[in-house]
């Protein structure tokens, strides 16, 4: 039984440990299975960690076929020899690839029979992580496997609360279409931000302290959380319904986001053409079309 907060406790905290409780200890997230949190919390610099990928991954035939599918589309393997088994792929992608390729196909799974709001969410993540990693190509102090992984988990605390509480969580979106801030919206709905969630979370299943501190406000000049908040704020940009909502969209990221990580407007339209992409090759070496994602016209549009 969850004890109740002490009286010296802040309402907002209270809240926060109480909804934290519930999704940790309370009740099942499927869409998080203990076999994806292993995955995601892997350290890559563990000697053991190329062993533990292995048995993580390779305990799921399915999920062993798609990575290998996925490990020798032109996005990844751009030579002429077939990567054959997991082990070939850390050794021609990285170790870092493969256990960023087995997230994001983990976490495509499991959002695939949730509601629109929830799958809509998750596909935003994988496509920010893209961004992410495109832009760390040119940041040398940034390694793009972290970049990555940041950027598919920003909305952490976001997609958790669309999971538990979709009713909170629509409420949510309609105050920021409304013009009200993302973090007054979420405080004035369930009590907390959505990252003071993610980050009690993300200790709590032992993620990285790189990833965790995407959503460290005392870190938030860092480059990494910059990046990957960046990636999913541009992607929420990009989905905006009007030409005139995104070109107004686009200049304030730039003005936000461009001197810290060193991007023009026109490097800007670059990272999302090149992210996109990438993510339109992901979706089709799983088989899947765009138009069955339900993805907005404006998304499907820049596809064809």
């Amino acid at each position: 039984m969850t004890s109740p907060p002490s009286r010296g406790a802040k309402p907002a905290q209270g809240k926060l440990a109480l909804y934290a409780e519930g999704l940790l200890h309370g009740s099942e997230l499927p869409m998080f299975s203990s076999q994806l949190l292993k995955l995601l919390a892997l350290p890559l610099d563990d000697p053991s960690a190329p062993r533990k990928l292995i048995e993580l991954v390779g305990d799921d035939y399915a999920l062993t076929c798609k990575v290998l599918r996925l490990a020798n589309s032109f996005q990844y393997n751009r030579s002429n020899r077939p990567i054959e088994n997991l082990t070939h792929a850390m050794v021609v992608l990285g170790m870092g690839t493969v256990r960023n390729l087995a997230s994001t196909l983990g976490c495509f799974e499991a959002s695939a029979h949730r509601s629109p709001r929830l799958r809509d969410l998750m596909i935003r993540s994988m496509i920010s992580a893209q961004v992410a990693d495109v832009i760390a190509e040119g940041i040398t102090e940034i390694d793009r496997e972290v970049a990555y992984l940041a950027g598919m988990l920003q909305n952490l605390g976001e997609v958790l609360v669309a999971h538990r509480t979709p009713d909170s969580h629509l409420a949510i979106v309609q105050r920021i279409d409304a013009g009200c801030a993302r973090d007054t919206a979420s405080m004035l709905e369930v009590g907390f931000a959505f990252d003071n969630l993610a980050r009690l979370v993300g200790r709590e299943w032992k993620l990285s302290p790189n990833v965790n501190s995407v959503w460290d406000e005392s870190r938030s000049a860092a480059s990494l959380t910059q990046l990957a908040r960046f990636g999913n704020e541009l992607t929420r940009v990009m989905l905006l319904d009007t030409d005139a909502n995104r070109e107004a969209g686009l200049s304030l990221l730039q003005m936000r986001y461009g001197p810290v990580l060193r991007l023009s407007q026109e490097d800007v339209a670059d990272v999302w053409g090149r992210a996109f992409a990438d993510s339109h090759t992901t979706f089709e070496a799983l088989g899947v079309s765009l138009a069955s994602l339900g993805l907005p016209p404006v998304m499907l549009k820049q596809a064809s």
